[in-house]
């Protein structure tokens, strides 16, 4: 799955383990029902939501892991600025597509412009040509200072991404 060029350096903070799907131990049982609500034809978009220990990262695992080559992941953590949260979706991307948005790293020492960067992600994503699905774990972990962000994505989100995230609580 992983084609990343190793030439490259990744964008700043951004942390391997919080891009790349958890691994699943092969004894779990598969839950059927909600992975084949999970493989609903795109676009469409998923909230699990269920306390902690419930099985939500294991469920979206194990539905990742049934599409490894169009499956992209991403961990939130509550110390995750909008930047942050950028440079890991992007890094995410690179490690199916390797050239995903080339012009990131002229973004690194400067203030983002939010509907630029989300307007260039969304149009990326879709002339990539094929479905993803785009995973977000723990996305209760988002703060306020990522509202805007996700504004624009829900206005500008392409067609061909599934997306699921997972939460412990319902989104306001």
């Amino acid at each position: 799955m992983n084609q990343r060029s190793t030439d490259r350096a990744l964008l700043p903070g951004v942390n391997l383990a919080r891009i790349t799907p958890p691994a699943v131990p092969p004894h779990l049982l598969v839950r059927e029902p909600l992975m084949n609500e999970l493989d609903t034809p795109i676009p469409f978009a998923i909230f699990v939501v269920a306390p902690s220990g419930y099985g939500k990262t294991t469920l979206a695992a194990q539905w990742a892991a049934k599409y490894p080559d169009n499956t992209i992941w991403y961990t939130v953590s509550k110390s995750d600025t909008p930047k942050l949260s950028l440079f890991h979706f992007i890094e995410s991307f690179r490690n199916l597509f390797p050239n995903f948005a080339p012009w990131a790293e002229s973004v690194i020492d400067t203030e983002i412009d939010t509907r630029d960067v989300v307007t260039k992600m969304a149009n990326e994503i879709g002339q990539l040509g094929r479905t993803i699905n785009f995973i977000t774990d723990s996305a209760e972990n988002l703060s306020n200072k990522h509202r805007e962000m996700m504004e624009y994505w829900t206005a500008n989100a392409p067609t061909n991404i599934r997306t699921i995230t997972t939460r412990t609580s319902v989104p306001a």
